[in-house]
């Protein structure tokens, strides 16, 4: 019976490094924020929040770029114009 423990805590132990891995490598993925580095331990759920801010705004910025392209591609089906501005701004989106 106590082996059975021992199993069961080594792997809540090995669950909550897991976790905390885990937790860590999510956080590192959130654009520096100032004085980030110097703060308490945030919890696993602020960072899950956070991270889940983080990707709603980053979907919402590629909708944005693709509705900004589909018009800017619009234009030059319907106008035929080419204009500088319109090249240029394909040619960053494309480079990203």
């Amino acid at each position: 019976m106590s082996s059975r423990r021992s199993r069961t805590s080594i792997n809540v132990a090995d669950d909550q490094e897991i976790i905390e891995n885990l937790v860590f490598k999510l956080q590192s993925l959130l654009p520096d924020q100032p004085n980030q580095r110097h703060k308490e331990p945030v919890s696993a759920s602020k960072i899950l929040n956070e991270i889940c801010t983080y990707i709603k705004s980053l979907q919402k910025e590629a909708d944005d770029l693709s509705e900004r392209l589909s018009r800017q591609l619009h234009s030059v089906d319907t106008t035929g114009d080419v204009d500088v501005v319109d090249v240029e701004f394909i040619r960053r989106l494309l480079q990203h």
